[in-house]
């Protein structure tokens, strides 16, 4: 027996015959590894890219929700900014109009008075010297105003026809309308951007989300799989929540008129004569300041009554109001204060907070898919263990996912800033002080998306420089943890399997080498 075997031994190793398909067999079996192993190589990268551009296209599509809720709301901002200055300025001339209008009322009910008083048939002297209404007997029929000014009857009376009938007339008749329109404007717009703010985070959401599901999708080897799917699924960041945090309401007048370029004395004459002033509370408004010296008039009267004898006309008696002062006619008088037309409608123009050029108002998007064996669709069904020679492109027994993230932001056209380039937006925190024109908290209305470095991305950062570390590892430790939600229709949310986030960035600072300039993901 053991003869025959090395008789069998010896005859193999001397007949050369079948050699070439045994190597045949060998070389193509090692090719066909080879073929193998780059197909789900190539795959798997194919996966990567498809999952990264899912992931930058669903960063940019929230971020531009963000940019253009931004921009309805600068927009506002802009509108209410012109819509308050207007109401200020008509609400001092309605003011005005209203007190001339009671000042000649008054006036020509003593006239009246003293005019009576004295008329005695056949002994009617008249003015000035038997009565006389005004400062005094050589200036009847003349008013002092605010203190400082000697005023005719006659000038108030045309000066009151004049403005009634200028373009547009100031007129407190035609102005109330116009009052009461901006009154209704001011509560819409507080109203749209609390609106505003109050829905695009959840926008945000949506958007992320349909894009998602519009870019990444299940393969044969992914529905032939032991998990069924590729298991879909994404991470937002941060918590539609916070995004109604970094807004607060601007209570600065100065700013809010910088919105339009303005400043307080372009409200009017009123403001800087201190009486119609600014209102304390949250928000923006002014209004007539009550007890004021301002928009005052004074006048007195004295009159005589005569009696025709026969002897001729006789002084038989007086009247008087001439204690100067005694009648003093105010713009609050309560027969013409009416609050809707002396206070403006507290405007509540919103601003970013400086936690928006932070982690608050960064859009992170985290995709992911399970890594399923490539070559699953030739053995459907099979397990991990069942697909013979393919389960050499297995990881983990499907348990491993692959992941890709993207950051984005809203930023904005800073004007005049002498950065400004065709399609430059601003991300960073730029701030001016109140008097300078280019103040934009949230004045332009023109935002759009910036797509963020990773190791930038919740670093701060305000005119143009960027402060603080590199948050390329805490975004991706962030990401790794739980809380990703299922991509419709195949994912399951949870956590991501075995893996706990990407060689060398588990927390730390992410070390991107030369490519610091260039790299964005």
């Amino acid at each position: 027996m053991l003869r025959a075997a090395n008789r069998f031994c010896l005859r193999l190793w001397r007949d050369e015959s079948g050699v070439v398909l045994a190597i045949t067999v060998v070389v193509f079996l090692t090719l066909f590894m080879i073929g193998c192993a780059v197909y789900a190589v190539g795959e798997v990268v194919r996966e990567r890219i498809e999952l990264q551009n899912a992931a930058d296209s669903a960063a940019y599509s929230g971020a531009l929700v963000q940019a253009d809720a931004l921009s309805r709301i600068g927009a506002i901002n802009r509108a209410m900014a012109w819509t308050y200055g207007q109401m200020c300025r008509m609400e001092q001339d309605y003011v005005v109009d209203k007190w001339l209008e009671l000042v000649l009322k008054k006036f020509w009910q003593d006239y009246r008075k003293a005019s009576t008083f004295n008329y005695s048939g056949m002994c009617n002297f008249g003015a000035p010297t038997f009565f006389w209404v005004g400062i005094n007997q050589g200036m009847h029929k003349k008013v002092l105003l605010n203190g400082h000014h000697i005023v005719s009857i006659s000038r108030i009376q045309s000066a009151r026809a004049g403005a009634a009938g200028s373009f547009p007339s100031k007129s407190y008749h035609a102005l109330a309308p116009l009052i009461d329109d901006c009154r209704r404007n001011i509560k819409a717009m507080n109203k749209a951007e609390k609106n505003i703010i109050g829905i695009f985070p959840k926008k945000i959401t949506e958007a992320v989300e349909d894009v998602l599901s519009a870019n990444v999708r299940d393969l044969d080897n992914d529905r032939y799989s032991p998990a069924g799917s590729a298991d879909l699924r994404y991470k937002l960041l941060p918590d539609e929540g916070v995004h109604k945090t970094y807004f607060d309401i601007e209570t600065d007048e100065m700013r809010f008129l910088r919105f339009i370029d303005w400043v307080p004395g372009d409200l009017g004459k009123g403001v800087q004569g201190g009486w119609y002033e600014k209102k304390t509370g949250r928000g923006i408004k002014r209004g007539y300041r009550r007890g004021h010296h301002i928009l005052r008039a004074e006048w007195a009267w004295w009159s005589s009554k005569w009696k025709l004898v026969k002897a001729g006309c006789i002084l038989v008696g007086t009247r008087q109001d001439s204690r100067f002062g005694g009648r003093a006619i105010k713009g609050d008088d309560s027969e013409i204060y009416v609050r809707n037309y002396y206070e403006t409608e507290l405007a509540e123009p919103r601003k970013l907070l400086k936690s928006f050029f932070g982690e608050d108002g960064t859009i992170v998007v985290g995709a992911a898919r399970r890594m399923n064996n490539p070559w699953q669709f030739v053995v459907p069904g099979q397990g991990p263990g069942d697909r013979g020679i393919f389960s050499m492109c297995t990881l983990d027994d499907d348990e491993r996912f692959m992941w890709a993230a993207a950051a984005a932001r809203a930023g904005y056209k800073l004007k005049r800033s002498g950065r400004e380039k065709p399609g430059w937006y601003e991300t960073t925190n730029w701030i001016f002080g109140p008097d300078d024109p280019r103040y934009w908290n949230i004045k332009w209305s023109d935002w759009d998306v910036i797509m963020l470095p990773l190791r930038r991305g919740w670093t701060y950062g305000t005119y143009g420089q960027w402060a603080g570390g590199i948050t390329g590892g805490q975004i991706l430790t962030k990401l790794a943890g739980g809380g990703w939600k299922p991509i419709p229709p195949t994912g399951s949310g949870g956590g991501l399997g075995t893996q706990s986030g990407p060689e060398l960035m588990g927390g730390g600072q992410v070390n991107y080498g030369g490519a610091n300039k260039i790299i964005l993901h």
